[in-house]
């Protein structure tokens, strides 16, 4: 199967790396159980696998702005401190 992307983002900035969904299931399967190897592979699969790329105007319609990139409204909870501490 073709890597797929899996992005890291923390308040320091974004990391991201390809990883193969099968890579993916056996770490998990090593660091968990058979079904949540599943369910996060199931997950990979269905997010990343490039059948939602396409760019629509739901939020314009919806919030009556345009979107923003994820990483921009990530840096103001990450400048505010609000993300200092893990959960």
């Amino acid at each position: 199967m073709q890597n797929q992307p899996i992005l890291v983002i923390g308040p320091t900035g974004k990391t991201s790396a390809r990883v193969a969904t099968e890579d993916l299931h056996a770490s998990v399967t090593q660091s968990g159980s058979n079904f949540v190897a599943d369910l996060f592979a199931a997950i990979a699969r269905d997010t990343l696998g490039g059948r939602n790329a396409q760019l629509i105007d739901g939020v314009q319609h919806a919030l009556g702005r345009p979107p923003r990139d994820y990483s921009a409204f990530a840096q103001t909870p990450a400048q505010s401190g609000a993300w200092t501490q893990a959960a």
